[in-house]
């Protein structure tokens, strides 16, 4: 008899814990408007003054290797397999990992550099005007003369802005690269994307030539001067397959990476996303003006109590 008593004095204090808690909320109700309302402002004025970044992508896959597309074509045997001299990967994992890495790597961002306006756009970007389709630069950038006011910015430091522009995701499975670039102008994040594919896939064609071309004239010479038989056949077949490397190269323009979906024009922007930015606020404002709430009236019970 006691417990029921006791249970049933707790079930009317937890009702009267409710009853007086929605009371609360309810007499500050306006506050609580006024809070949804002050960051929902101040959410719609965050997004608005965020600068537009556009985004360019491109959907690109592992170009086949010369060894993996004359393979059904070549009679070469065990020796001829060892022709990996024209320096080219054997899966598409390993050859799409290593494109990536080029891609990333401070060698190749240096290389970008000596194109016009990369690091103007990169350093000195200011505003982008869509009417005209011009870029305004700082006035550190003259963009006439296209020469630096003041000092050049340092590579490292326009490395860093590259590393945050550029975006790769690698599919191992299928091969497939999804690549992309950022920037407050649409026009200078497709010309640069392209720029990135089209040297990438220009420097892997012009290495894989050297190399085949420096084992070329090795085989040639281990031809020339040896007198077995069995080992000249063996070379000849090096050599087959180091041209075949050699025409592949000459002829295939997209060498590393092939696109699927080339670069195009950001017509809409990708960031901010100010309906996720402004809900996110006005979330924001309630959560935290029912806790100011509740916690204002927590503490006038304590006190009272």
């Amino acid at each position: 008899m006691h417990n029921s008593d006791h249970a049933t004095a707790n079930q009317d204090l937890d009702e009267v814990n409710l009853k007086e808690i929605f009371y609360a909320l309810k007499q500050s109700k306006l506050l609580i408007v006024c809070g949804i309302t002050a960051f929902t402002l101040v959410g719609i004025a965050y997004s608005l003054w965020l600068p537009k970044i556009w985004t360019s992508s491109a959907l690109l896959t592992v170009s086949e290797s010369s060894n993996s597309s004359f393979s059904s074509s070549s009679s070469m045997g065990g020796l001829a397999s060892l022709a990996s001299l024209g320096g080219m990967s054997n899966g598409k994992s390993q050859k799409g990992s290593k494109a990536i890495a080029i891609v990333q790597s401070r060698e190749f961002f240096d290389h970008l550099l000596s194109f016009d306006e990369v690091l103007a756009n990169l350093m000195a970007f200011k505003s982008f005007n869509f009417e005209e389709n011009i870029t305004k630069y700082e006035a550190s950038y003259d963009s006439e003369k296209k020469s630096w006011i003041t000092s050049k910015p340092p590579n490292w430091l326009a490395y860093k802005i590259y590393k945050k522009t550029l975006a790769i995701d690698f599919d191992n499975k299928t091969g497939f690269v999804t690549m992309s670039v950022s920037h407050q102008s649409p026009v200078f994040a497709k010309s640069f994307l392209e720029l990135i594919i089209r040297e990438l896939n220009l420097l892997s064609r012009n290495r894989a030539l050297d190399q085949s071309q420096a084992s070329l004239e090795y085989l040639y010479e281990e031809l020339s001067s040896s007198q077995l038989s069995d080992v000249k056949i063996a070379i000849s077949q090096l050599i087959e397959t180091q041209l075949k490397t050699q025409m592949l190269a000459r002829v295939k323009i997209d060498y590393s990476l092939e696109s699927i979906d080339r670069p195009y024009f950001p017509n809409e922007r990708s960031s901010p996303q100010r309906k996720k930015i402004t809900f996110f606020a006005s979330f924001l404002g309630l959560f935290l003006s029912i806790f100011f709430v509740l916690l204002k009236f927590f503490l006038q019970k304590n006190l009272e109590s």
